[in-house]
């Protein structure tokens, strides 16, 4: 069954530039986009660590809408982008762990590691009000536990798991307008379809409200989210986001629950900005984003969460470049 997982935002706060300049709102275009990520997480007794590249290229210049990482709601313009994700992990056990009779019990430590590699290719094709999308990902995963005995300080290694997974998807949409879209994919994956809706109620020349509305062929999941952009006086600019998600996904294994999350971004002018955003598990996160010039950026950030009493905390820093 399909079940959409929202998953928290990583993001920190930096030092920001000490003025910032109005700018005046300058459309700007691009083409190519490539971002180098890094991300490390703790949660519990797990730590773990992703890195990332990704690069997009649309077959004609998409602009901005002001800021230099804001464009239109919808996007309208064919592209294709690859990716590659490696990430690692390591879980290590506060407990001891027993083997044996009670009287002859054996204590032991635990620790496990696991290793991923992620590429994923994909593409949209707009011809004619048609968007024709699809995807292709290949995973080679590798698992590896260890049982330390601790009173004889021996450790004995199991024979580490691998296993390698791929995956499609196929979508087919249609552009009612420039600011409607309806969209329809088939994941291979769960073997279903997902339907996806979204608008774009233009205000003016640059400000919009977008909505956006996803379910699954059983009508059990259903996520709403919306986005208000806003110019400002004086080159700034502000966004605000929400989204809210119903999942009465039919399993013994997953409960029906609902999901809310706000978001917003504040931009002193088209190259610097901050955001945060919050969630119903008492998760946060703090971000910002400079660009040194039209071109490069860095963003770095900080995500926390108290939920259940589970100290998660994350940190990222990601490198961007757009021509």
């Amino acid at each position: 069954m399909f079940k959409m997982k929202l998953s928290l935002i990583a993001a920190a706060i930096t030092v920001l530039p000490i003025a910032f300049s109005s700018q005046a709102n300058e459309a700007k275009s691009f083409q190519s986009f490539s971002s180098l990520g890094y991300y490390q997480a703790e949660y519990e007794n797990v730590d773990s660590e992703t890195f990332n590249i990704n690069s997009q290229y649309y077959f004609e210049g998409r602009k901005t809408k002001g800021p230099l990482n804001e464009f239109d709601y919808i996007n309208t313009l064919s592209n294709i982008s690859v990716g590659y994700l490696y990430s690692s992990s390591d879980y290590v056990s506060n407990n001891q762990f027993y083997i044996g009779g009670y009287e002859n019990r054996t204590p032991l430590s635990y620790k496990s590691s696991n290793e991923n590699n992620l590429i994923n290719v994909r593409g949209e094709w707009v011809v004619g009000g048609f968007v024709l999308g699809g995807s292709y990902s290949y995973q080679d995963s590798e698992y590896t536990d260890t049982f330390t005995i601790i009173e004889e300080n021996r450790t004995h290694h199991r024979d580490s798991n691998s296993d390698s997974d791929s995956a499609y998807s196929l979508s087919l949409g249609y552009l009612i307008s420039e600011n409607f879209l309806i969209q329809s994919t088939y994941h291979e994956t769960g073997e279903l379809f997902t339907f996806r809706a979204s608008y774009d109620l233009t205000l003016n020349d640059n400000d919009y409200i977008g909505f956006s509305y996803n379910t699954d062929e059983e009508l059990d999941f259903h996520a709403l989210s919306t986005k208000y952009f806003k110019s400002l006086e004086n080159g700034s600019y502000l966004t605000v986001s929400a989204a809210y998600t119903f999942d009465n996904t039919d399993s013994d294994s997953i409960d029906v629950d609902d999901y809310w999350s706000i978001g917003s971004s504040y931009y002193f002018n088209k190259n610097t900005s901050i955001s945060a955003s919050y969630n119903e598990n008492e998760s946060y996160s703090l971000a910002a984003t400079h660009f040194f010039n039209d071109n490069y950026s860095l963003s770095a950030g900080y995500a926390s969460t108290n939920e259940s009493n589970n100290d998660f905390k994350s940190y990222s820093l990601s490198f961007t470049a757009q021509f």
